[in-house]
């Protein structure tokens, strides 16, 4: 199974971010387990120029929401929009995790869900 992950976000009402990826349930169970485990440290996330968010992990989180895929779903979304699964690909604007991590020099081997979530299997669109 796939979610669809949709990001939404704005910023002192001065600009609204939104976007969404395609990702399979095991990726999501592993980004749950590491924002719960590393939730309260702080990241920044940018777009644009000079746009972005300077926030807790688990609050640049909680604007993403999740909806259920079965894989036809997932499929013809991906080729529709052109998006690999479980990758940095995003129609819009949304962060991809597992880079933040990288960013914020998590240590892998600390935590063992960023670990898991960097050898998960990308789905290629074909």
């Amino acid at each position: 199974m796939y979610k669809l992950m949709k990001f939404s976000s704005d910023w002192a009402d001065e600009f609204q971010v939104e976007g969404f990826s395609i990702v399979t349930d095991e990726f999501h169970k592993l980004l749950i387990e590491c924002i719960n485990q590393i939730g309260n440290l702080k990241t920044s996330w940018y777009f644009g120029t000079n746009e972005g968010f300077n926030e807790p992990f688990k609050d640049l989180f909680s604007s993403c929401t999740f909806e259920s895929l079965n894989e036809e779903e997932a499929l013809k979304l991906s080729k529709l929009f052109k998006l690999s699964i479980n990758s940095y690909d995003c129609f819009g604007n949304c962060p991809y995790f597992p880079e933040l991590f990288d960013n914020a020099e998590l240590c892998s081997t600390q935590y063992d869900c960023i670990k898991q979530l960097k050898t998960t299997k990308t789905k290629i669109n074909s």
